[in-house]
């Protein structure tokens, strides 16, 4: 039988721990909802690929204060959105801010500001599993589904 030699075994565990996947990364899926009803936005009149509305997830620090933005994909036929993240698998799991902007791009904000990154009163805890979420921006309520 063969003794393994240290620095072979160091090296070996080294890269076994190296192999990790990386930070862990949950994934965001929803609708945007208005009064219980999907939210729906007129695309008429827009710029091509503007598509009327933005949300983002703005993450908290513990303490106070955001960190990281992730933009979602909003349909604005339903208010359905996933939340890709930077590597399109998921974002963080941890405490976020969501903000919601309607829109076209360089026009007012139909919701004047309610609802933006650093006042929102939308907030969501997203697992490390996952989340499915209803956001109502009627009742400023986010609900787990």
């Amino acid at each position: 039988m063969r003794a393994w030699h240290p620095v072979g075994a160091a090296v070996l565990l080294a890269a076994a721990v190296g192999c990790s996947s990386g930070p862990k990364v949950a994934s965001v899926k929803g609708q945007l909802q208005d009064n219980g009803a999907p939210l729906k936005v007129s695309t008429a009149g827009l710029p091509p690929g503007d598509k009327g509305i933005r949300v983002e997830f703005v993450q908290l620090k513990e303490g106070g204060g955001a960190a990281d933005k992730h933009s979602a994909t909003v349909s604005p036929e339903d208010g359905t959105f996933t939340v890709p993240g930077p590597k399109g698998n998921g974002i963080p799991p941890g405490k976020y801010r969501v903000s919601v902007y309607r829109g076209a791009f360089g026009t007012g904000d139909v919701y004047k500001g309610t609802f933006g990154e650093s006042n929102s009163p939308l907030t969501a805890d997203i697992p490390p599993t996952g989340a499915n979420l209803l956001i109502d921006v009627g009742t400023k309520q986010v609900k787990a589904q």
